[in-house]
C-alpha cells in the first residue's frame, strides 16, 4: 500500500485538558478492587491538574461512576486507609477529596491495613506497639513526632499535613 505525503494528518493534541491522570501504583494496587479504581479515576477526573483538590458531591461521584452510594462510601474509605486520598469532611457542604502522593505510600510510613465490609482489620505483627499505655515522652521515628490516636500509630509530617499510618517496627520509635 502507497503512502500518500501529501495527506493531512489528524494529531492528537493533550494540552487542551480533555485528560487526567490515574497513577500507575494504584492501579495496579491489588488490595484494590475496580470499584475502588473507577472511584479513584472518577475523582482525578474532577481533581484540579495542580492541587490535585476536588469537591464532587457523593451524588455526582455515584452518577459519574456507575457505583451504587453503598459503595461509593466503602471505596471512599479503602482508598483513605491505603493513602491515596485525603477527605476533608465538612458538614452540609461537599468534601474536599485530595489525591496523595503516592510515592509517600509505598514508602516504609506506609497504611497496613485492608478494608472489608464490616470493619477495618489490622494486618500488623507489631500488636505490643498500639497497646502501650502513653507515657510523658513523645515518640519519634527518624525526626517525625509519632502520636497515638484510634488504638493505632501514626507518624506527623514536619508541615503537619495528612498524619501517615506507622507500618515500621516497633525498635524504631525512640522516646524522648
Amino acid at each position: 500500500m502507497a503512502i500518500n505525503y501529501d495527506a493531512p494528518i489528524d494529531i492528537r493534541d493533550g494540552r487542551n485538558g480533555n485528560w487526567f491522570w490515574v497513577d500507575k501504583e494504584v492501579w495496579q494496587d491489588a488490595r484494590l478492587n475496580a470499584s475502588d479504581k473507577v472511584l479513584y479515576g472518577t475523582l482525578a477526573y474532577f481533581s484540579n491538574q495542580k492541587t490535585q483538590i476536588s469537591f464532587p458531591s457523593i451524588t455526582t461521584l455515584q452518577s459519574q461512576s456507575g457505583l451504587s452510594r453503598r459503595q461509593t462510601y466503602y471505596s471512599i474509605k479503602k482508598l483513605e486507609v491505603f493513602s491515596y486520598l485525603a477527605v476533608e469532611r465538612k458538614r452540609g457542604k461537599p468534601n474536599l477529596y485530595t489525591l496523595l502522593d503516592t510515592a509517600i505510600t509505598s514508602a516504609k510510613i506506609a497504611p497496613v491495613q485492608n478494608q472489608h465490609r464490616k470493619g477495618v482489620q489490622n494486618k500488623t505483627s507489631n500488636k505490643s506497639i498500639y497497646n502501650k499505655k502513653s507515657s510523658s515522652k513523645k515518640m519519634y521515628y527518624d525526626d517525625l513526632e509519632v502520636r497515638r490516636a484510634q488504638n493505632k500509630l501514626w507518624v506527623i509530617p514536619p508541615d503537619g499535613g495528612q498524619w501517615l499510618e506507622f507500618a515500621g517496627n516497633e525498635k524504631d520509635i525512640v522516646y524522648r
